[in-house]
C-alpha cells in the first residue's frame, strides 16, 4: 500500500470518528483500528491528533466550499447563487453526510479544545458570503447599506440549516430547504427596501428596475 492511500484510509477513518465521537473521545488507536493499519503507520504520517483533525478540517472544507464556489460563480443574481448554494449543500448532505457532519461540528469542537482552535474558521466560507451579498448589491437585490445585516442572516441561515441537518432525515431536510429557497430571497430585501416596494405598490407608482 502507498503512502497516499494510508493517508486517504487515516483521513477517512478520522474524518468519520471525529463526526461521530468528537474530539475528546476520539484517539489514534481507534483511527487506527477503523482504518484497519498500525498506530506506528499513523503516527507516521500525523505526529499527533490535533494535526491529524487540523488536516481532516481543511480536507473537509475543500468537498465542500470548492463545489459552493464553482456553483455561486456561474450565477448572476443574489436569488440564483444562493439557490445554487443550498442545492449543492443539499446534494452534500445525501451525498456525503459524514464530510458534512464534521464540518458542522468544527466550530463546537474547535472552541473547547485549545491545539484546535483554528479549524473552523477556513476564510473562504466568509469569502463566499462576501460574493453572494456583493451580488446581490450590485443587482439591487440587497440594499448597500445593509451589507452587514445581510451578511449576518446569512451566515446565520447556514449555520442553522447545519445544525438541523443532523436531527431531520433526508427528505424532511431537503423539504426544508426548498422553503429557504422560496422564502429567504425575499427576506434578503432589507426592510427599507421592502418599505420602498410596499409604498410603490400601494401608491401604484411604477417599481424600479435595479441598476
Amino acid at each position: 500500500m502507498g503512502s497516499e492511500e494510508t493517508r486517504r484510509l487515516i483521513l477517512d477513518s478520522a474524518e468519520r470518528l471525529f463526526a461521530e465521537h468528537g474530539y475528546a473521545t476520539t484517539t489514534l488507536k481507534m483511527i487506527a483500528e477503523d482504518a484497519g493499519l498500525t498506530q506506528g503507520s499513523v503516527y507516521h504520517h500525523y505526529r499527533t491528533k490535533s494535526e491529524l483533525f487540523l488536516k481532516v478540517d481543511s480536507s473537509a472544507n475543500d468537498r465542500m466550499l470548492v463545489p459552493m464556489q464553482e456553483a455561486a460563480a456561474a450565477e448572476r443574481t443574489f436569488s440564483a447563487q444562493l439557490s445554487a448554494v443550498l442545492d449543492v449543500a443539499t446534494e452534500i448532505v445525501r451525498t456525503d453526510p459524514v464530510t458534512h457532519h464534521f464540518v458542522v461540528m468544527v466550530r463546537l469542537e474547535a472552541r473547547r479544545h485549545a491545539e484546535i482552535a483554528e479549524a473552523g474558521h477556513d476564510t473562504r466560507w466568509g469569502d463566499l458570503w462576501q460574493l453572494l451579498i456583493s451580488t446581490g448589491i450590485q443587482t439591487g437585490e440587497i440594499d448597500a447599506s445593509d451589507r452587514q445585516w445581510a451578511l449576518g442572516m446569512l451566515m446565520a441561515v447556514f449555520s442553522g440549516l447545519g445544525q438541523i441537518s443532523a436531527e431531520l432525515d433526508f427528505e424532511r431536510f431537503r423539504l426544508t430547504v426548498e422553503g429557504f429557497k422560496r422564502a429567504f430571497p425575499h427576506s434578503f430585501h432589507t426592510p427599507r427596501r421592502r418599505v420602498a416596494i410596499h409604498n410603490e405598490v400601494s401608491t401604484g407608482a411604477p417599481r424600479r428596475m435595479p441598476r
